[in-house]
């Protein structure tokens, strides 16, 4: 390459750069003017409905950040198909084996309150 074409692109590359670099900071100043244009109209429309503003009511959660972070895990844990806990599995057979045994009683009772049906119908039932 002649030493001339190159000259040539490197003064055009130089003089893009100073355009990109003064076009950078008009984009930066008008950044900073919308800014300054919007906290403007901010602070103007919190003097303006000042009053309305700070009659509304104070925002509550119906849960705690520590309730929904639990609650997060329990449900991730629950779609990889995880037990919540050793205590959550206990307590499961716990009660899975309470169930079984009022079902047992019941029908236990349920037997014996057949079979003194039937001896009644048939009297055979001595008290």
């Amino acid at each position: 390459m002649p030493p001339e074409a190159v000259a040539e692109w490197k003064d055009k590359l130089e003089k893009f750069q100073v355009d990109a670099q003064e076009i950078m900071k008009q984009e930066n100043v008008e950044k900073e003017l919308r800014t300054a244009d919007m906290e403007a109209t901010k602070v103007k429309n919190m003097i303006e409905h000042e009053d309305e503003i700070y009659s509304r009511p104070k925002k509550t959660w119906f849960i705690s950040e520590k309730e929904r972070k639990q609650l997060k895990e329990e449900s991730v844990r629950q779609a990889k198909g995880e037990a919540l806990n050793r205590e959550d599995v206990r307590d499961s057979k716990k009660r899975k084996r309470a169930e079984m045994e009022e079902k047992k009683k019941k029908g236990d009772w349920e037997t014996r309150k057949r079979q003194r049906t039937d001896e009644l119908k048939e009297g055979t039932y001595f008290v």
